[in-house]
């Protein structure tokens, strides 16, 4: 765009997906665990919707050396899907499984800021820098696992007194996403001689803490990753020292809990007693971690044809 162009903009997005069912396997399941997938829902989950809507502005500036960028957007988010795992009794051989369902998480909001700037510091030095802040909260769900979570005094239908003996999640953050992000970059260059320039880049990227589910009890912790290159290059050929992860940061890249399938667990249940037994299996809690690649560091050689 010209250097004087000045870029205002707004944006509404609505977006829909279909409900549908979960698959259940209601053949191998005891008639106890069978009332209850109905009694809770678990074979369904409903249409999700999302709203969206975004203000920003664009522009460049000094001349050209520098662009800048930002926007703030809220999106209303109704019947957001999670996948959560649900046990069940099996009938031949008796062995307590789970099926992973789709779970509508009632109503949530994601509002935030993006920032975006690149500046042409000198004839040698390119300068980028971003930030993003965003509040992703859960307005309206109940959640099964959380009221259990609080549930002290192991007596059916008289939830623990203390905490939300509902399982109400109004106000915790949704799992998997940070907060804050933020990236710096450096891209210095020289020339050598009329062939030849030398180059040094920087990529610093920031990451905040992530939640791993929606309790908000267990989370990642903040990340820092650093990338470092040094390097000569022509128009057809490239040499270049590279490290990647030089702070070697061990924060985990992804979280999730899951069952640890060889330690069984017996839970009251007060949907079961009307049934049958007022107990139900399940297995004890771990979690699955993806971890970063450690500090790495060689050398590349790139030819262009």
């Amino acid at each position: 765009p010209p250097r004087s162009t000045l870029f205002p903009y707004t944006t509404l997005f609505r977006s829909r997906t279909g409900g549908g069912f979960n698959v259940v396997p209601l053949r191998n399941m005891i008639p106890a665990d069978i009332a209850r997938v109905f009694a809770d829902g678990a074979e369904k989950y409903k249409e999700e919707k999302l709203l969206a809507y975004e203000i920003g502005y664009k522009n460049r500036l000094w001349d050209g050396r520098a662009t800048l960028s930002a926007a703030a957007y809220y999106n209303d988010w109704t019947n957001q899907g999670l996948n959560v795992g649900y046990t069940y009794m099996r009938i031949s051989p008796p062995l307590p499984q789970n099926f992973t369902r789709i779970l509508s998480a009632g109503k949530s909001r994601v509002m935030g800021i993006e920032l975006d700037a690149t500046v042409r510091a000198s004839d040698y030095l390119d300068l980028r820098i971003g930030y993003t802040y965003a509040n992703a909260e859960i307005l309206d769900f109940i959640d099964e696992t959380d009221r259990d979570l609080h549930d002290t005094d192991g007596i059916i239908g008289n939830e623990a007194t203390q905490g939300d003996p509902t399982g109400q999640l109004k106000g915790r953050k949704i799992p998997q996403t940070p907060e804050h992000q933020f990236i710096l970059t450096g891209d210095f260059h020289v020339p050598l001689n009329s062939e030849l320039s030398g180059f040094f880049r920087s990529d610093l990227a920031y990451e905040s803490s992530r939640y791993a589910q929606v309790h908000n009890l267990a989370y990642t912790g903040d990340s820092y990753l650093l990338n470092l290159k040094l390097g000569v290059q022509s128009d057809h050929w490239q040499v270049a020292l590279f490290v990647d992860n030089a702070l070697q940061d061990e924060t985990p890249m992804v979280i999730t809990r899951s069952f640890t399938f060889d330690r069984l667990l017996v839970l009251p249940d007060a949907v079961l007693s009307a049934v049958g037994p007022n107990t139900r299996l399940t297995q004890f809690r771990d979690f699955r971690v993806a971890a970063p690649r450690k500090r790495e560091y060689g050398l590349t050689a790139t030819y262009r044809f």
